[in-house]
């Protein structure tokens, strides 16, 4: 599954770097993938600090920090997604760097996580309810020939 995903990840940046190589030119459009490098590079580190110094602020007021550490991931994944050359994963890249998007990425994160986990919890209750035939398993205890401790015989 993994495979195929990346297989039509890379057949779609190629189809979008030929379109647009069609509409700028294909040195324009050379250029701006490597445009990407430094913007990743600078992006990367200003957000990394603008969320410690958030994270810092929300551990300072007393609040969790859970909100903000998503926020702040989902911010830092911005920078090394420009690194990677391509067009679609600068576009991604660039909604990661609005704040409401993340915030609404951040929530559906959240919510999808939650009935994951609910469902698995669910599921793992399910099971725990079946009748199982203890007696058909255990043994009776005999004591060590030696006396300390008994041993269980199979």
């Amino acid at each position: 599954m993994f495979l195929a995903v990346f297989l039509l990840w890379i057949v779609a940046e190629i189809a979008a770097a030929i379109a647009v190589a069609h509409v700028v030119g294909v040195l324009w459009c050379v250029l701006l993938l490597l445009v990407g490098f430094p913007a990743g590079g600078w992006l990367l580190r200003a957000e990394g600090r603008a969320a410690l110094a958030r994270l810092r602020d929300t551990l300072a007021a007393g609040r969790p920090p859970g909100p903000g550490l998503l926020d702040g991931a989902l911010a830092l994944l911005a920078g090394p997604l420009l690194f990677v050359p391509g067009f679609i994963t600068d576009a991604l890249a660039l909604v990661l760097v609005v704040p409401a998007a993340r915030r609404g990425l951040g929530r559906w994160l959240v919510a999808h996580a939650q009935s994951r986990f609910v469902s698995r919890a669910a599921g793992f209750a399910r099971g725990a309810r079946r009748d199982y035939d203890v007696d058909g398993t255990a043994y009776d205890a005999t004591p060590n020939p030696r006396g300390d401790r008994p041993q269980l015989h199979g």
